[in-house]
């Protein structure tokens, strides 16, 4: 069981995104990708009593990803962290392996290039959950630079089966699954070879 509460806001925005509010027994907090309406993630935020914000994290510089920013800001007031690859302002900017402490733990960066030269995935602590954004989603994947995209997506498939893959939209059958289960139901997850996955890519069109 995880130590953390994820809380999946949306779909919403502009194309079925999602938000996610992640908070620790402490009382510390994130965001990941504020893209909804605003008042749907001050009423999630509000419902926690002695919420203490840290973080907002952004998966890349797509501008569905952010549009709730500057609204989050005044009633979430935390700093802002991107790749040191994006073209956004923020606070913090990250590289891959870039730790993050956060609940005696720390929120690890992982650079997946491929949809976008900016993307990052943000793993949990505890390794319960990653927040993929675009790079990875339930049953799919985000356009993509085919070559950068393959091997990002070796990367993920290192990771636990029982993560949960928490994506930047609700593209899948359900709205969060597994590591495990994706590899063998997401036809762009399951190749192992870059010849298979220029196939499956191929068969998408």
């Amino acid at each position: 069981m995880s130590e953390f509460q994820i809380e999946q806001l949306g779909p919403g925005g502009f194309d079925g995104n999602f938000t996610y509010l992640v908070t620790a027994q402490d009382k510390t907090a994130f965001l990941v990708d504020p893209s909804i309406d605003p008042e749907v993630i001050r009423k999630a935020i509000a419902a926690h009593e002695g919420i203490k914000p840290v973080y907002i994290l952004l998966t890349h510089a797509h501008g569905d990803h952010f549009s709730a920013l500057e609204d989050v800001l005044p009633f979430f007031p935390a700093k802002v962290c991107t790749s040191e690859k994006s073209s956004l302002n923020s606070d913090i900017t990250v590289q891959d392996g870039t730790v993050l402490p956060f609940y005696g733990g720390g929120i690890t960066a992982m650079e997946t290039p491929g949809h976008a030269d900016d993307s990052i995935c943000w793993k949990l602590p505890d390794d319960s959950a990653i927040f993929t954004g675009d790079t990875l989603f339930v049953d799919y994947i985000g356009f993509c630079n085919a070559y950068k995209m393959f091997h990002s997506l070796e990367r993920l498939r290192q990771l636990p089966d029982d993560m949960m893959i928490c994506s930047g939209h609700h593209y899948g059958h359900v709205p969060i699954d597994t590591i495990g289960h994706q590899k063998k139901v997401n036809p762009f997850f399951a190749p192992e070879s870059f010849a298979g996955f220029k196939q499956a890519l191929l068969d998408l069109k």
